[in-house]
């Protein structure tokens, strides 16, 4: 795949938005497509340097643009959440609500602070790049050590594997309780007490 492909893909890949709305609900962003990576071998037919890298660009972008939306949405979903008016004549559910709207704000912050890793792995991502190209370093406090072929390879994919992971751990704490307080919210605007 070559460079002007993997560009192609990513700007496909931030255009490709899918949402989900119900009337006035909060809208969930669907992340755009993220492929799960191989094991190492499966990349070692790339002839070269820049190949290897071309087959991650695409996936790498995706993450972070993907991370940064989500982030914001589930902020303004908790915030929605905080100032929903609506209440039950079930005092059961109504405690679930606020119990709920509490965990979705720990959820915030455990997903700030993951965004902070992820950062921080794809600062060495790239760095780690940089260094397989011989290219000067953007930041040089990410610098790897220098290793040779097939080695330098080999660091370059660990990071993008740790970033993978540190992306579905993101993913699915702000999925869970997301689709937790559809639910919740549902039942709320459905159980609502009489007007007297």
């Amino acid at each position: 795949m070559d460079s002007s492909a993997s560009v192609l893909l990513m700007i496909l890949g931030i255009i490709i938005r899918i949402n989900i709305a119900s009337a006035d609900q909060y809208t969930f962003t669907l992340p755009v497509y993220v492929y799960p990576i191989k094991h190492f071998p499966s990349y070692g037919s790339a002839s070269t340097n820049r190949i290897f890298l071309n087959y991650f660009q695409a996936n790498v972008v995706n993450m972070m643009v993907n991370t940064s939306a989500v982030k914001n949405e589930s902020f303004q979903e908790v915030f929605d959440a905080s100032i929903f008016s609506t209440t039950s004549s079930s005092s059961e559910l109504n405690l679930n609500a606020a119990t709920l709207i509490n965990r979705m704000w720990a959820r915030d912050f455990i997903n700030e602070i993951n965004m902070y890793r992820m950062s921080y792995i794809h600062q060495r991502y790239l760095c780690a790049s940089q260094q397989l190209m011989k290219e000067p370093l953007v930041n040089d406090a990410f610098e790897d050590m220098t290793f040779d072929e097939p080695l330098d390879r080999m660091v370059v994919y660990q990071w993008i594997y740790h970033l993978q992971q540190s992306y579905t751990t993101f993913m699915t704490n702000a999925s869970k309780l997301h689709l937790k307080w559809q639910s919740v919210r549902e039942k709320l605007n459905t159980d609502t007490p009489p007007e007297s």
